[in-house]
């Protein structure tokens, strides 16, 4: 049914083919792969995918080389430069890290400075509740009784 050998139409045929064309062209290889049924009640489908698959084997596309221009120096240029930015991130994701550690070395400090006044407030015994250094057991009592310590 193709009147010119070896061209595919875009308006003959069947839907398959009206999709397809869009995508036939100078840049690809054509595969295509047929199911057949075997069932006499599918007679009609399977003549149809013969028809076709004869049509389709007769397109011809001759492969053309593309004519596209690579500026290497530009190309290169772009790379060195994203390898740069890149650096730059992971030297400032660096400092950050370091940054984070140095926190975190204080704030450990910190917690064992304070797991240790709270261990020597209850090995003391002392009770001051209202915080007022008279003695009640609350905070600044045993700061002030581990801070009278140390001196």
């Amino acid at each position: 049914e193709l009147k010119v050998k070896g061209k595919l139409t875009k308006s003959r045929g069947t839907g398959l083919r009206r999709i397809l064309h869009a995508y036939i062209n100078q840049n690809c290889m054509i595969s295509v792969m047929f199911t057949l049924s075997p069932a006499f009640t599918n007679r009609t489908t399977t003549e149809s995918t013969l028809k076709f698959a004869v049509q389709a084997g007769m397109v011809k596309v001759k492969p053309v080389k593309a004519k596209a221009q690579v500026n290497f120096k530009a190309l290169v240029a772009d790379l060195q430069k994203h390898i740069k930015e890149q650096e730059e991130l992971i030297e400032k994701l660096n400092d950050d890290i370091e940054g984070l550690n140095d926190k975190n070395q204080d704030l450990t400090y910190k917690v064992s400075t304070l797991e240790e006044k709270l261990t020597y407030a209850k090995s003391s015994g002392g009770g001051d509740a209202a915080g007022d250094g008279d003695g009640d057991g609350d905070a600044n009592d045993v700061e002030q009784k581990y801070d009278e310590d140390d001196k």
